[in-house]
């Protein structure tokens, strides 16, 4: 019941050739374990409990990195979701079909903490390009709508794309059409991925030196400050260090900084 071109192979995906170095970015992706950028963030010391960068206010999952709710990551939303069904017209994909899966994927990425799954937008009617794509929509429900950000979509869909297009060569039309699809979704997860990334690390090299430079910073307060309270906790040989007062120190060049960490 689902359709993908995932990197692990499995007798039960439809498999898709992309180049190797997507590959390895997206298997990033794909892999919560790899890419629990909460777990990477305790693990290099940026955040202690993991707390989303962009929010500050839950602790970050990558689900949470789709659905956060600050404000320039809900307008970044709706404008991916905006280019997204243009995208889906300009592939020649029928109407009803660009309503379901942006109305679901939609309520996905922005409402689903707040609201249950509406029903699919064909709900109800005796259409039959309605009803195929709400059988879709329900499926993909089931199977969870995040899901389409990681390239794993009901086949349902491409079915109904297939029937309504009622093309003479049915498999190639189903897979060319799904490969594109999931393209485009791959495209929007990682836009909403740099976004993060903007905010965490910066969005150019003076930003990025910014920050490695104030973390540097803090993490020389927090050595001072334990200090203070317990001088017992550096070795004799190396109180010296905390002669300069942490003013004085906290002017110094990042280098110099790192290197007095090192030598503490």
């Amino acid at each position: 019941c689902i359709e993908t071109y995932d990197i692990p192979r499995h007798p039960n995906l439809v498999i898709f050739s992309t180049p190797a170095t997507f590959c390895q970015d997206y298997a990033k992706h794909i892999q919560p374990v790899i890419c629990l950028s909460r777990e990477q963030k305790k693990r290099f010391g940026q955040d202690e409990h993991g707390i989303c960068p962009v929010c500050h206010e839950v602790p970050e999952t990558m689900d949470h990195v789709f659905q956060c709710q600050e404000k320039d990551a809900l307008l970044l939303k709706q404008h991916l979701l905006e280019q997204f069904y243009e995208d889906l017209e300009k592939l020649g994909t029928p109407l009803a079909i660009r309503h379901g899966i942006t109305a679901g994927l939609g309520w996905w990425l922005i409402h689903a903490q707040h609201e249950v799954c509406p029903k699919a937008p064909g709900f109800g009617s005796i259409a039959r390009s309605a009803v195929w794509s709400t059988n879709a929509y329900a499926e993909q429900t089931g199977l969870g709508w995040g899901q389409l950000l990681r390239g794993r979509l009901s086949k349902l869909w491409g079915e109904a794309y297939v029937k309504e297009l009622q093309s003479n060569k049915p498999k190639e039309a189903h897979a060319h059409w799904t490969k594109k699809v999931i393209g485009m979704l791959w495209t929007l997860a990682f836009a909403l991925w740099d976004h993060r990334n903007g905010v965490l690390h910066g969005r150019n090299i003076a930003q990025q030196q910014e920050k490695q430079l104030q973390e540097t910073k803090n993490k020389i307060q927090v050595l001072y400050n334990n200090y203070k309270a317990n001088t017992s906790t550096i070795h004799t040989s190396a109180q010296y260090l905390f002669a300069r007062s942490v003013e004085n120190m906290l002017r110094k060049p990042r280098q110099y900084l790192l290197c007095w960490i090192m030598l503490r």
